[in-house]
């Protein structure tokens, strides 16, 4: 459905955006441009944050937590459904409806993680494309090629299962991945427990100062800017043995990451 619609609206991108525009009395050419310009770039974003969500996906057995809490394969879940999922702002557990199944195939890049939810030394694996995103305790969103051995994730159970191993491995496979409407995140099950995942992908990028104050400097000016833009921002650090600090922000599904790093006694750049 999202997918179809995205396709219409790409090939209408100017008359949606000329149309619009024509509605707006007295609009000079400036405005009339300015609005056209906003338009084709509402759309490009809509485009993007698609592709974004389909090069995050899952394989076909892969179990969802329903609004029931039953499970269901991603394979067998239907627009219309619904799933468990967690409001990004007020941490709250939700029941939302699946908008979109996105379905993907061909070579891909794929994580198997060992997981252990109870303690007792045996793991159960589950496997996502390599840029899915979990939720980690204490790291927030990492994407499946990030998690390590000890990292832990967050489930509504009040356990955090714990990863004891990861293998990257490339096949071509047929993938899935759901689109939740509002919060945009729902649950898998790793180990009989459910892990908290989101539907699309981060947009994270870093930013390299000199020093400590100055990338605070530069963290107090875009948390203001983005709160006065009403995104939902989350400041910590420093992290890393104190070589960098984060801003996390969200807003309508999307969310990101900037790191602030800077150079100090025995921290060179990294890449």
């Amino acid at each position: 459905m999202f997918k179809k619609a995205e396709r219409w609206a790409w090939r209408n991108k100017w008359d949606i955006a000329l149309t619009a525009a024509g509605f707006i009395p007295g609009l000079g050419a400036a405005a009339w441009g300015y609005r056209a310009y906003r338009g084709y770039r509402a759309i490009r974003a809509a485009r993007t944050i698609a592709r974004s969500c389909r090069r995050n996906s899952f394989l076909p057995d892969t179990p969802v937590v329903m609004a029931d809490r039953s499970t269901k394969p991603i394979s067998d879940v239907a627009v219309g459904n619904r799933v468990q999922a967690v409001d990004e702002v007020t941490a709250e557990i939700t029941i939302s409806p699946v908008v979109d199944v996105i379905t993907g195939a061909g070579l891909k890049e794929l994580v198997t993680l060992s997981v252990d939810a109870d303690g007792n030394g045996r793991s159960q694996m589950i496997t996502a494309t390599a840029n899915h995103p979990f939720y980690t305790q204490g790291r927030g969103w990492l994407n499946a090629s990030e998690l390590s051995t000890g990292s832990r994730l967050i489930n509504t159970s009040g356990t955090t299962p714990v990863v004891t191993a990861t293998r990257r491995t490339q096949a071509v496979r047929t993938v899935f991945n759901l689109t939740v409407a509002g919060s945009h995140t729902f649950f898998v099950v790793a180990d009989g427990q459910p892990a908290l995942v989101h539907n699309c992908g981060p947009r994270n990028s870093s930013k390299w100062f000199s020093n400590k104050r100055k990338a605070y400097q530069q963290r107090r000016k875009d948390h203001a800017r983005l709160s006065r833009r009403g995104y939902s921002c989350e400041l910590r650090g420093p992290c890393s043995k104190g070589g960098h600090s984060h801003l996390t922000w969200r807003k309508n599904g999307r969310y990101g990451t900037i790191h602030y790093r800077w150079h100090g006694r025995g921290l060179g750049r990294r890449g």
